[in-house]
């Protein structure tokens, strides 16, 4: 999926997710996406120039999207237990599989915060 549709949908996604945030991360060179401070997910390029959506989930989900996808690698300077990038120039998943991807990695992510930050939310 183009790089530019895809920012567009996500955000418009990024706006039905209590406390998400979409921003511009100068330090990266993407576009970052956070909940409370938090990152559960960036946009943004490989060492490359690939275009990638980095995204976070369990382990053992981590080893099954590797083992079943190509185009899903191990986080692109993450904690490769943790997090996956989907090279977005070989995904065969459209855009809707990708915003999906992005509220689970939300939603892990918004459920480790702490309890009156969750309820704040």
């Amino acid at each position: 999926m183009e790089k530019a549709a895809l920012k567009a949908a996500i955000e418009k996604e990024i706006k039905t997710l209590p406390g998400a945030t979409f921003y511009y991360h100068p330090e990266w060179g993407c576009e970052r996406m956070d909940v409370a401070g938090k990152m559960f997910s960036f946009l943004g390029t490989d060492k490359e120039g690939n275009d990638i959506l980095t995204v976070k989930d369990s382990p053992e989900g981590n080893f099954i999207l590797r083992a079943t996808f190509p185009w899903i690698v191990p986080g692109y300077y993450m904690n490769k237990d943790h997090w996956n990038s989907i090279l977005l120039e070989k995904e065969q998943w459209g855009e809707k599989a990708l915003l999906t991807a992005i509220r689970k990695s939300y939603d892990l992510v918004a459920s480790k915060l702490p309890k009156k930050t969750r309820e704040a939310l």
